[in-house]
């Protein structure tokens, strides 16, 4: 019996959101495995942050995403997507970040 070693990813994907019920299942579709090329669901992780939006995020759509995901929620937060894009990079375990704020 081999022991399991969990793979890091080499790249995070920080998503900042606020109040995207609509729209933030749309981006999450664009950045699952099915649509990267060369890249496996292993290799990457997704952070949602939700930026204090009136209704949390759905956590249905989020247990739906085909890969690894983390979400999480400022709450009281600012109007600026600033501090979430910060909390999301410090979450991140890639060697490479990216930032997406939907809705911008």
């Amino acid at each position: 019996m081999g022991s399991s070693i969990a793979h890091e990813p080499s790249i995070t994907v920080v998503v900042v959101a606020y109040d995207m019920a609509r729209e933030l299942p749309r981006t999450l579709r664009s950045l699952s495995a099915t649509y990267q090329h060369d890249l496996d669901a292993e290799d990457y992780d997704v952070i949602v942050v939700d930026n204090g939006s009136p209704t949390p995020l759905d956590a249905a759509m989020l247990e739906g995403f085909p890969g690894r995901l983390r979400a999480v929620r400022l709450d009281p937060a600012p109007s600026s997507p600033v501090r979430a894009a910060n909390r999301g990079l410090e979450l991140a375990g890639g060697d490479l970040a990216g930032i997406f704020i939907d809705g911008a």
